[in-house]
């Protein structure tokens, strides 16, 4: 988890054991994973000279169960209450299919970014574009769908929210 070596590099721990509503452990976890984009932003904008291995390796270390908890998280507590609120409204949940599916997505290119930073800490001569762009596409991705979760979701279960 973060925690451990994150504190030195501003990313603090995240446990789905915090006490507080689901909204409030949501919020907590997606500023857990928008912690994560700002630092590979951080490692895309230090390429091609200036790569810190400390923040890819914790980075590579990170990424995979961090979302993992936080996708486990949304799809056993989160998404069941939206569908509940929508049924009652009467609404498609569609959106709420589309949002697992890029959860499949983004599991699987954290697995390829993981991969890709190791690379890059044990090999001077990694490929500083592709990397670049992987990184980029990554957070990219994961920050859209984190803003959609945001006016989406949080607003259908926590009216409070705005």
């Amino acid at each position: 988890m973060p925690g451990m070596a994150g504190k030195s590099l501003g990313i603090s721990d995240f446990s789905l054991s915090l006490f507080g509503n689901s909204s409030a452990i949501l919020r907590r976890a997606q500023g857990e994973v928008l912690g994560l984009c700002n630092l590979l932003e951080e490692i895309a904008d230090s390429l091609p000279d200036h790569l810190d291995r400390r923040k890819c390796q914790f980075a590579a270390t990170t990424l995979e169960p961090l979302l993992f908890d936080v996708h486990n998280f949304e799809e056993n507590s989160i998404f069941p209450m939206a569908r509940s609120e929508l049924k009652r409204l009467g609404a498609p949940s569609h959106c709420i299919d589309r949002l697992e599916a890029e959860h499949v997505e983004d599991q699987g290119f954290a697995g390829e970014l993981a991969s890709a930073l190791e690379a890059a800490i044990v090999d001077s001569d990694f490929n500083a574009d592709l990397l670049g762009y992987m990184l980029r596409g990554f957070f990219d991705s994961v920050r859209r769908h984190i803003a959609f979760e945001r006016d989406y979701i949080l607003v259908l279960i926590d009216p409070e929210w705005r």
